[in-house]
């Protein structure tokens, strides 16, 4: 296999660290190794798989469109709403690996043309019956120019992408944008899918994920491929860049030492298995990047019971990552919890640090938590209901869902609340 940022054949094998009898289990391998390593050039980390064994899994795990495909398209809808602007789309886009089709289904809404493209049978029907989205396997299927080209959260499942690229450049019209997001590997252990807890190894080098991106890696891809970054975000999920082709850009590549690369894998597996045991201080001793080991540090044992214990933890994750959102969103909570613990609720400096820290994220995610938690403060400790009212109807305005969730504080609001 060919290194898809710098070309080169020369790879250090990492399936050592690996665990094949996890995948085997799972019905996800179909030679004797994994195929885990990294490009002794340049520091590129991925899997050697080619692209019919890519399509097979697909195949395999995506045969039937169940729930968890309808709550990952609202979330991505909620993400791309955060990062796009109408005017970003043009008049012609398509979005690649569609899944079920909510995506284009919301461009189409705008009286935009919008069509996908999908490897599972299973998905790319029900995009077509559910939403009469026209879907392909591949962009060139569809034989025309598109304004806007979408790779959200898909550039990691392929094999070779940079061909895919190279593919997406010659059906872009002049002018055209192309939308990237994809989530970073190795600067800190997240749950790499956007799920819960990042407290598995394997789930963390996912086979799915063909293409373990670093920051450099990733960036080296978009220079290689001539792609100027016109918007970038790292806050919404992993690393998301809007981008135009600009033939003056150098194709060239920033060096990434790979025995560097292996030792931080190592880190990151000792890391991981150490929190598997419940040693989290240990954890982030290993591996200090690692927001899920510093929040279970602050809420087990007998630092569930001490407020500034609590504080002290999370304070130190942040300082290493102070802008990293689980870590934000549980200092804030425990910020609230903790004042909201002793007695007549007031609004204290903890609150009122809590309350700037809830606003912050809200603009970032439209996350439940934050949005009951304004709710909350402003109902007990501020009692400043038209701001709980305003915080409800944002709420309402992002998630179907919220009405069961606030129904009886806003039927407060209006029947005291609003009187005072």
């Amino acid at each position: 296999m060919n290194c898809p940022v710098c070309g080169k054949d020369e790879w250090h094998d990492l399936n050592y660290l690996r665990n094949r009898k996890y995948w085997y289990e799972r019905n996800m391998i179909y030679d004797e190794k994994i195929g885990f390593a990294v490009c002794k050039e340049c520091g590129y980390l991925g899997y050697n798989i080619n692209s019919e064994d890519m399509k097979k899994r697909y195949t395999d795990q995506r045969n039937a469109v169940n729930w968890m495909h309808h709550v990952t398209g609202f979330r991505k809808l909620d993400n791309h709403m955060a990062f796009l602007n109408r005017d970003d789309f043009g008049d012609n886009v398509i979005d690649v690996g569609c899944g079920i089709g909510m995506f284009p289904f919301a461009v189409k809404k705008d009286k935009i043309n919008a069509v996908g493209t999908e490897y599972s049978k299973a998905l790319a029907n029900y995009a077509r019956g559910k939403y009469g989205l026209d879907i392909m396997e591949e962009i060139e299927d569809f034989n025309t120019k598109f304004s806007f080209i979408s790779f959200y959260h898909v550039l990691e499942h392929i094999p070779n992408p940079d061909i895919i690229i190279d593919r997406a450049i010659k059906a872009l019209s002049p002018g055209g944008k192309i939308y990237i997001s994809v989530p970073i590997w190795l600067d800190k252990i997240i749950n790499t899918s956007g799920g819960a807890i990042a407290n598995d190894f394997e789930d963390y080098f996912h086979l799915n994920h063909c293409c373990c991106f670093t920051k450099t890696s990733f960036f080296n891809l978009l220079k290689m491929k001539k792609l100027k970054i016109v918007r970038k975000d790292e806050d919404i999920l992993g690393m998301t860049v809007l981008c135009e082709y600009d033939e003056s850009i150098e194709s060239k590549y920033d060096i990434e030492k790979y025995e560097s690369i292996v030792k931080t894998v190592e880190k990151i597996k000792a890391a991981i298995e150490l929190f598997e045991k419940n040693k989290f201080g240990e954890a982030v001793g290993v591996f200090k990047r690692y927001p899920d080991a510093y929040i279970h540090k602050a809420l087990n044992g007998d630092n569930s019971k001490n407020f500034q214990a609590q504080v002290e933890i999370i304070e130190a994750g942040l300082k290493e990552m102070p802008e990293e959102y689980p870590l934000l969103r549980q200092y804030a909570g425990v910020l609230l919890q903790w004042d909201g613990s002793k007695g007549e609720p007031a609004y204290s400096n903890n609150v009122h640090k809590a309350e700037e820290i809830f606003e912050k994220l809200v603009n970032i995610k439209r996350d439940p938590f934050c949005y009951e938690s304004l709710i909350d403060l402003n109902m007990r400790h501020k009692k400043d209901y038209k701001k709980a009212l305003y915080w409800i109807n944002e709420y309402k305005k992002h998630d179907l869902e919220a009405t069961k969730n606030i129904f009886g504080n806003e039927a407060y609001i209006y029947a005291n609340g609003m009187n005072k």
